[in-house]
């Protein structure tokens, strides 16, 4: 009798802690994508602003959106450091593409794959409905991936506030084997 209660006892606190791990992945996903809803409604509203701005240009001096036209205002985008690279197609060619390198300086960009990187494009169309281009961003990573990585470190124990009450219960169903125990053997001793 005594055995089972062990057997019982293991089992159960083996399946309270494999309930702690998957609520703590589950959680775990949930945040991650938060933070990636979050880095892609940044990244939008980042492309529409560099869309008004190139527009504005337009507008301003009356001229297509050309290579000269693009430059100045993409190097100024390029000054937010969360942004990681920007690129600006006309109706037909690249227009102006920048990076940010590793040291943080502004390089031409060479290629559009980014792997782990919040994108977005967004379209250049006037207020006619006329399509001139589109703006593609790419924001940096380190940002989120840091905050994920401090949010993924943090202790099950201060993570999952079911742990506490998995601990507690873990306790009394201790303290209830061995009184079990204790009971049985008290009785046999009286008998």
């Amino acid at each position: 009798m005594k055995l089972r209660i062990v057997i019982f006892w293991v089992a159960a606190s083996l399946c309270l802690v494999a309930l702690l791990f998957a609520q703590r992945q589950m959680m775990l996903d949930n945040v991650r994508e938060e933070l990636d809803a979050e880095a892609q409604v940044q990244a939008e509203i980042l492309a529409r602003s560099l869309v008004r701005t190139l527009l504005d240009a337009r507008v301003e001096t009356d001229a297509d959106i050309d290579e000269f036209l693009v430059r100045q205002p993409v190097f100024d985008f390029m000054e937010n450091r969360s942004v990681l690279a920007c690129a600006v197609y006309g109706k037909d060619r690249l227009l102006e593409a920048q990076m940010r390198d590793a040291d943080g300086n502004l390089a031409p960009l060479d290629g559009l794959a980014s792997p782990g990187m919040c994108e977005w494009t967004e379209r250049l169309v006037t207020d006619t409905g006329e399509e001139m281009g589109k703006v593609w961003i790419a924001l940096d990573p380190a940002p989120w991936q840091a905050r994920m990585q401090k949010i993924s470190d943090k202790s099950l124990w201060h993570m999952v506030p079911l742990s506490q009450a998995g601990a507690v219960a873990f306790f009394v169903m201790g303290l209830l084997v061995l009184w079990a125990g204790r009971r049985k053997q008290y009785v046999r001793d009286q008998g």
